[in-house]
């Protein structure tokens, strides 16, 4: 994705911080982790952006609604305040129905990669509205299917 000229931004619900089941500090460390395995295979990954809340939570700090919890578009808006992003040239990529929603309620691109609970999304679709604009099987596929499109821009 790099390659291909895109900002690569990881967008997540992290429910387990609001459930007691691992800590934010946790969250933030496994994004710094992930960040230096992929500088150490010559990728970015510019920013992390998670949303911790959960209207159930056990945790009272974590305990609520937010705006950032996908299927609402609110970490992608965030992003795109932050690095200057047009979100309509933007892909949202992501396994589960709330991340497709999520994206095209922020105006980006969607994709949907089979691999987790993607194939049970996919199957599950119809009953929420509009489908996803490119249906992959893995990031992999995704990555290439970015790239072709690049491609094609710049030509």
């Amino acid at each position: 994705m790099n390659e291909a000229g895109y900002l690569v931004i990881v967008v997540s619900n992290q429910s387990s911080v609001a459930r007691g089941i691992c800590r934010a500090e946790e969250i933030e460390l496994l994004h710094r982790e992930l960040q230096d395995h992929f500088k150490k295979e010559n990728a970015a990954i510019a920013a992390f952006y998670y949303c911790p809340f959960l209207p159930d939570g056990v945790v009272s700090r974590y305990r609520r609604n937010s705006r950032l919890r996908k299927p609402a578009p609110g970490m992608l808006l965030q992003a795109a305040r932050d690095f200057e992003l047009d979100l309509s040239a933007c892909f949202m990529i992501g396994d589960k129905t709330d991340d497709i929603l999520a994206g095209q309620r922020a105006g980006c691109k969607t994709m949907l990669v089979r691999t987790g609970q993607g194939r049970s999304s996919e199957i599950s679709w119809p009953g929420h509205g509009r489908r996803p604009d490119y249906i992959v099987d893995d990031l992999l596929a995704a990555s290439a299917v970015l790239a072709s499109l690049a491609d094609v821009a710049k030509g």
